[in-house]
């Protein structure tokens, strides 16, 4: 129609706007939630990366598997032959083909596998599992002194003595006319005769002989259980007859026990109560190192020292075996990082990490052959050395050291911390890898408490029932540009331990639960916590209304849109949420404008398709926001995997207060 000759121009309705979230990832608490990349979640709970699409999906619920007598303490999964072990503050038990057995009376504080064998220690004693059946180990008998005269003087130490024993062998050199020998060439010691042997030169055995102990003193000691005896001690022996020998070899052998009496229990001495290898039964930190093999057991006491075992034998401690690492902080951990063992300490004003390593030195000695002739014999020796690596943060929760791929981690008092290297300097380094959780996680309460294990690809430290978790698999930088891991938090997980390998995660609770979760599980019943199940071994029965089904929830940024200064508004139509094809799913959609409380935006149930991915549809608008938050929950006992959500908007007014 023409108006004066001029045509009218129509305006051209408002521009629409598309915004996207996809590539999702992990949560971060790093930043205000309206300024995290939109492929993060603002909160994020109960959920994990897929390992297929690498997509955030709910976890699995758990269940009580056994009720034990009292709270799990340690686990260990033997791999060759699928047996898993579990040791409470008062027995153990075997798990082997869905059943459990009692094997001990006894409870344990380590499980440990070491030259084929496994063992288990509490603060009695090393214990050896063979045949079904675990037995406390004796210990070994070392010999100290070789080459000693009659009257006790001479010789050459071998090897140190045993912290876990009083008991000790020497040998003399004697001549065909010597009948006396001493075990020492001073009075003062309080020494228990135990046997005698001569050594039988034709076969090279050694034979054990009559003889007679003199000068005897009685003492009331405390043996090794800490119970009060009577010990009857002696300076010398007198053989019942001459040893035959005309050459100068060592021929006479003693076994012998040395009381000190130098320390006192009110009126009673020590005796063969060893104090030291008592305080290595009773460590909380052990692990394995050594040279080539893991053929030493390392052992943390009295804070600082490290001890370490003779190699490949468990029950030989030798009392100069020990390294000092550090003095102000004890050490809370040891990790393996290549061919170092690292002691980190609590945190400290100098070093709180030391570098442990192997080394050999190569040593002369003198030796008498059997014809008498003094030789030099040349051997390598194996020794241990410290050094600092670095100053600053420590750990602060030693059951929460693990490696995860190559990278060793531990809880600190500001994140979790990897054991690394520079790659400048080559210098070991501490760097935090949980910035994204960390504004979170540091404030759980008793965080000394928590516990870590890796499983799969994931390390996950629990304290308080919240499990968090950074992803090997996502390496991304924080604000600061520093390398660290994606991160994820679960609820309603009341770990105290973890045994995880393969797709199984384990856990005990304080209440004495033993606890798997349902990754065996295929069927939706999966996805609750504490249900009831009736294992019927290679099947596994649920019982119907039992269990808290699991919620999972993602929250995506405060979103202005790239456009703070307008109101906005979200179209009805053109918006659209992607989850992952399961069985059956569903999800419920909140939105929140400018921080206000959440607003049920429609619950979805989308129609299973043949698709690997179902679209479902909001058609609903949202008028006048600055800033929008979108909430994507799932709290059934289904599956649920959320792909990506994309929403098309207008631009409004100017916002104003």
């Amino acid at each position: 129609m023409d108006w004066g000759g001029n045509m009218l121009n129509v305006p051209e309705g408002p521009s629409t706007y598309t915004t996207t979230y996809a590539g999702l990832k992990g949560v971060d608490y790093s930043a205000p939630k309206s300024e995290i990349p939109r492929n993060r979640a603002t909160e994020i709970i109960n959920m994990l990366p897929d390992d297929g699409e690498h997509v955030p999906i709910k976890r699995k619920g758990w269940r009580v598997d056994k009720e034990l007598d009292s709270e799990p303490v340690c686990a260990f999964h033997d791999a060759y032959r699928n047996i898993d072990y579990i040791s409470t503050e008062n027995k153990t038990y075997k798990y082997q083909n869905y059943t459990y057995s009692e094997i001990s009376s006894i409870g344990f504080k380590h499980i440990i596998p070491f030259n084929g064998n496994l063992y288990f220690i509490n603060s009695d004693g090393i214990y050896m599992l063979s045949n079904n059946t675990i037995t406390k180990q004796d210990p070994t008998v070392p010999y100290t002194v070789y080459g000693l005269n009659p009257d006790g003087t001479g010789g050459t130490a071998y090897y140190g003595v045993n912290a876990f024993t009083t008991r000790r062998k020497i040998t003399f050199v004697g001549t065909e006319t010597d009948r006396t020998f001493y075990p020492h060439a001073t009075t003062g010691f309080a020494t228990v005769i135990e046997s005698v042997e001569v050594l039988a030169e034709e076969t090279g055995e050694w034979l054990p002989v009559p003889f007679a102990a003199s000068e005897p003193t009685t003492y009331s000691a405390l043996d090794e259980n800490g119970e009060v005896t009577q010990v009857t001690c002696h300076r010398k022996v007198d053989l019942v007859q001459p040893h035959p020998s005309l050459r100068q070899i060592d021929n006479i052998r003693m076994t012998i026990r040395e009381l000190d009496t130098t320390i006192y229990e009110g009126t009673t001495i020590y005796g063969d109560y060893c104090k030291l290898g008592k305080e290595i039964y009773a460590s909380d930190i052990m692990t394995q190192y050594g040279a080539v093999n893991m053929d030493r057991l390392f052992a943390v006491v009295e804070n600082n020292k490290v001890y370490y075992s003779e190699t490949s034998d468990i029950m030989y401690f030798p009392d100069d075996n020990y390294l000092v690492a550090g003095n102000a902080s004890p050490i809370i951990g040891l990790s393996r990082l290549n061919n170092y063992l690292v002691a980190v300490t609590g945190d400290s004003s100098n070093h709180a990490v030391f570098m442990i390593k192997s080394a050999t030195a190569v040593i002369t000695e003198s030796v008498t052959t059997e014809s008498g002739d003094v030789t030099s014999v040349t051997k390598e020796q194996q020794y241990f050395s410290v050094r600092p690596a670095t100053s600053g943060r420590g750990a602060i929760a030693g059951k929460t050291f693990a490696t995860l791929i190559d990278e060793p981690l531990f809880l600190g008092s500001t994140g979790v911390y990897a054991i690394t290297t520079n790659s400048l300097t080559t210098e070991t380094v501490i760097a935090n890898r949980s910035s994204f959780i960390n504004p979170r996680l540091m404030k759980e309460q008793n965080l000394k408490n928590a516990i870590a294990c890796v499983w799969k690809e994931f390390y996950i430290v629990c304290v308080n029932g919240h499990c968090y978790l950074l992803d090997s698999k996502t390496v991304s930088r924080d604000n600061a540009g520093n390398r660290c891991y994606e991160g994820y938090y679960w609820d309603n997980v009341p770990a105290t331990t973890f045994l995880a390998y393969g797709e199984h995660l384990w856990f005990g609770t304080s209440d004495g639960n033993w606890c798997r979760f349902n990754t065996d599980i295929d069927e939706d019943c999966a996805y609750c916590d504490n249900g009831e199940f009736t294992d019927h071994g290679e099947t596994i029965e649920y019982t119907e209304g039992t269990g808290t089904p699991v919620t999972a929830r993602f929250t995506t940024i405060l979103d202005d849109d790239g456009r703070p200064q307008y109101f906005k508004t979200m179209n009805k139509k053109g918006a659209v949420c992607t989850l992952l094809q399961q069985t059956a799913s569903s999800v419920d959609i909140y939105y929140s404008k400018d921080g206000e409380d959440n607003v049920l935006f429609t619950k979805v149930v989308p129609q299973t398709t043949d698709e690997t991915e179902i679209d479902v549809y909001p058609l609903k608008k949202v008028k006048k926001y600055r800033r929008l938050a979108l909430t994507f929950e799932n709290n059934k006992m289904q599956p649920f995997g959320l792909i990506k959500f994309v929403k098309s908007w207008q631009l409004g007014n100017y916002a104003k207060r």
